[in-house]
């Protein structure tokens, strides 16, 4: 997927994406064949929650990005209009700013 095709971009850093590939291997999941789901759920008064989930389906509204070898699966609709250009990373440090 481009940027021209998507409207707007979904990266992952490459910390991020080992992140995930160790992830998937602690929950038994077989990383070929899973996906990082990036999504926006509605958090009421506080606005949208961002979230970050295990998938193993590509839905037909679904839009792909892969990048160090992780495909990344978002909505189009929540990627243009609600989530717009993101990128995944993950960052170490105490158990409330790890992630």
């Amino acid at each position: 997927m481009t940027l021209d095709q998507a409207g707007c971009e979904v990266r992952i850093t490459e910390q991020a994406a080992k992140e995930f590939r160790s992830m998937c291997r602690d929950a038994n999941k077989i990383f070929e064949t899973s996906y990082l789901r990036v999504g926006a759920n509605s958090g009421g008064c506080s606005g949208w929650k961002y979230s970050l989930d295990f998938d193993d389906n590509i839905e037909s509204t679904d839009l792909t990005f892969e990048q160090y070898d992780v495909i990344l699966v978002v909505d189009e609709t929540i990627l243009n209009e609600i989530i717009g250009d993101v990128e995944v990373d993950y960052k170490k440090g105490n158990l409330i700013e790890q992630g």
